[in-house]
């Protein structure tokens, strides 16, 4: 849904049906499945050789707080015990950051992705990023490549995907733990693989299709962005993040695996 405070109406960004009459009709090529798409991208891009770990697309608020956050994972590496599903083995994951929400490295979101899956197996996902509207965008644009979505989100957030499509930060109960899972599908293509085997089963509904009303009031010319002014040039990206703003958050990593103090009673 869209993120923005200011929305009179929320509208999906892209939204899936699923099921078996989807399969049925893939079978008698009467629809495009998700996972026909995926394979379509798959096609044209080709993948070049080894695939990097992950990267995660940052807006300058985001990407100032990287050494506050690498400060805090270090803190959160003290707070695990030696976690069972590393064994207490080092386990990285190795992140690289495209920052200016992409604006110097490709032309749209969509581009963004396109590179990104070409050449990255997991694409980090905030709940509160800078560069989107809302996390669907991403998500949902990652949906149609080879690349996983790894959501990063405070607990008690809710986001609707289907099984098996995300690595999620809720499902964890700590950095470490879900860095070991990473690492674990980078070291299996079957496990990795299986992300992708729910795309088979479901296809994209058009916006157009679940809110007629909703195109309407975005004009004829609705493309699944927020309508802006005339005098509104810029990209389908949000408006940054003011420097108070900025300072009064916690790094996404922090929020979403919450360091428990020695002191705290609780």
């Amino acid at each position: 849904m869209g993120h923005r405070k200011d929305s009179d109406v929320e509208t999906p960004y892209k939204a899936l049906r699923c099921g078996d009459d989807v399969v049925a009709a893939s079978s008698a090529n009467k629809t495009t499945t998700v996972a026909d798409v995926a394979r379509r991208h798959r096609d044209v891009l080709g993948y070049y050789g080894a695939r990097k770990d992950a990267v995660w697309i940052v807006g300058q608020c985001e990407w100032n707080m990287r050494e506050k956050s690498s400060v805090d994972v270090v803190k959160l590496a003290k707070a695990l015990d030696a976690d069972a599903a590393s064994e207490g083995r080092l386990q990285n994951v190795s992140v690289d950051f495209i920052t200016d929400c992409g604006r110097s490295t490709c032309g749209s979101r969509r581009e963004c992705v396109r590179k990104m899956a070409a050449h990255y197996h997991f694409v980090v996902v905030a709940t509160d990023s800078d560069c989107f509207h809302s996390p669907y965008e991403l998500i949902h644009d990652a949906f149609e490549f080879d690349i996983v979505p790894v959501i990063l989100a405070p607990r008690g957030e809710t986001l609707d995907y289907p099984w098996l499509s995300v690595v999620h930060s809720v499902d964890f109960g700590s950095l470490g733990n879900m860095v070991a899972h990473l690492r674990v599908l980078l070291s299996s293509p079957e496990a990795y693989e299986k992300y992708f085997s729910w795309k088979e089963r479901c296809v994209e509904v058009a916006a157009a299709d679940l809110c007629l009303l909703c195109v309407a009031m975005n004009d004829k010319s609705y493309e699944g962005r927020v309508r802006r002014s005339p005098e509104d040039r810029s990209t389908d990206r949000k408006i940054q993040a003011s420097r108070d703003e900025c300072r009064g958050r916690a790094p996404a990593f922090a929020r979403a695996f919450p360091v428990v103090s020695n002191d705290d009673p609780n």
